[in-house]
């Protein structure tokens, strides 16, 4: 009862997951940095609920990577088409050899991104969970609460002084 007067927070109602939800919460809570030493990228979220941040940044990871390898294989198919259909107009035998050079480029790319597995992003190591809780600091809050804690002593001092509460009454005899 107390908790919510304090925090603000309330029960809040149920509301279904969706991509505007979605979106604001991978813009809002997801960072992604490079490691300087590998250049590899890391992916990092805050979340109350670890379990649920893991398994959104894996299915993230995953999503990624099908696009990707989808969209690769796609432009590469074009690509290929092209020059199957170049080759069969070129009149010289150079052109002929330089654009089957390309078609076999662009075969060996294919058959690097059809395969099953990883495409563009592969996972070094799992999410890894925090042990204790990021956020809030809780040295930060202590510090804080010190601080207001005492800045409030003295308001409360003064003002009682201010306002003459803390006077005695002299009685005459």
């Amino acid at each position: 009862m107390l908790k919510p007067l304090l925090t603000g927070e309330g029960q809040s109602a149920y509301i279904a997951p969706n991509a505007a939800r979605l979106a604001k919460t991978l813009a809002e809570d997801l960072s992604v940095s490079e490691d300087q030493t590998s250049g590899m990228l890391k992916l990092s979220m805050e979340s109350a609920k670890p379990k649920l941040a893991s398994d959104l940044m894996l299915a993230l990871i995953r999503e990624t990577d099908g696009f990707l390898k989808e969209r690769f294989v796609i432009s590469g198919s074009d690509a290929l088409r092209f020059y199957q259909q170049k080759i069969s107009k070129a009149r010289s035998r150079e052109h002929r050899e330089a654009l089957a050079k390309l078609i076999a480029t662009e075969e060996q790319k294919l058959m690097l991104a059809t395969r099953e597995g990883p495409f563009v992003v592969e996972i070094m190591m799992g999410p890894d969970q925090s042990l204790r809780p990021t956020s809030p600091k809780s040295s930060l809050v202590l510090a804080l609460g010190l601080v207001l804690g005492l800045f409030l002593g003295a308001a409360v001092v003064l003002l009682r002084k201010a306002f003459g509460g803390n006077q005695k009454k002299v009685s005459q005899s």
